[in-house]
C-alpha cells in the first residue's frame, strides 16, 4: 500500500485523468493487480495493467494465500480468483474498468510501443538476487515505455539505481519508506532521450 499505492497510484491519479495505463514488473502473488483494481473502483478510473511475470505461483500457492480476508469488500475474493484464473497474453476485463493483461516473459523481453504507460510499479526481486533487471538495459526500456511525466515506483533506492534513472532523463526523489524500510523511490520522466 506504502509504496506502490500511496506514492504511485495515487500521485498518478490525483491529476485528473479517467483512464490510467499501468506496467507492473514483477507481478508475484498478485497483490498489486488487486490493490490497484480496488483502488481504481474507488476512484473511478478506467485501468489498462499489464503485469510481466516469467515465474507465476502455482493456483496451489494462490489457494494458500488468505489476501481476501484483510479486506471488508464482499467482492474481494472474486476478483483475486479472475486475476489468478485468467490466461496469459490476452487482455482480460477483471471489472468493467479493469482490464489485465499478464505477460509470462523476462521482464527485459517486454516489446511495448513508446509512451504507453502512465505508471511503472517495479517490483523486482532485489539487485542481489536479479542484478539483470536493476541496469541500464531495463530502465532503458522502461523509460521508452512512459509518457512524459510518467511515474515509477520501486522500493529500491540504491545509489546505482538512481543514478541510472538520472542518467535516463528522470527526476528521482527519495520518500520515507513504510516500517522497516527507511525510503523508496519515485522518478518522473522529466525529458526524453535520444534512443537513436
Amino acid at each position: 500500500m506504502h509504496i506502490f499505492i500511496n506514492e504511485g497510484w495515487r500521485e498518478v491519479s490525483s491529476h485528473g485523468k479517467s483512464e490510467i495505463a499501468l506496467l507492473e514488473i514483477g507481478m508475484g502473488t498478485g497483490l498489486n493487480v488487486l490493490l490497484t483494481c480496488l483502488e481504481s473502483e474507488k476512484d473511478g478510473k478506467s485501468v489498462r495493467y499489464d503485469a510481466v511475470e516469467p515465474y507465476p505461483i502455482t493456483q496451489e500457492e494462490v489457494s494458500q494465500l488468505n489476501y481476501p480476508s484483510f479486506f471488508p469488500e464482499p467482492q474481494v475474493s472474486l476478483l483475486f480468483t479472475k486475476i489468478h484464473s485468467c490466461n496469459w497474453g490476452v487482455p482480460q476485463q477483471i471489472t468493467p474498468s479493469f482490464r489485465l493483461t499478464k505477460h509470462r516473459c523476462s521482464a527485459l523481453e517486454i516489446d511495448f510501443p513508446p509512451s504507453s504507460f502512465d505508471l511503472v510499479y517495479f517490483d523486482a526481486f532485489s539487485p542481489k538476487v536479479q542484478p539483470d533487471l536493476w541496469g541500464s538495459e531495463m530502465f532503458s526500456l522502461i523509460s521508452k515505455t512512459l509518457k512524459p511525466n510518467g511515474i515509477l515506483v520501486t522500493y529500491c533506492c540504491k545509489g546505482e539505481v538512481k543514478r541510472i534513472l538520472r542518467s535516463l532523463g528522470f527526476e528521482v526523489k527519495k520518500l520515507a519508506g513504510p516500517p522497516g524500510k527507511r525510503e523508496v523511490l519515485r522518478a518522473r520522466m522529466e525529458k526524453y532521450v535520444s534512443y537513436q
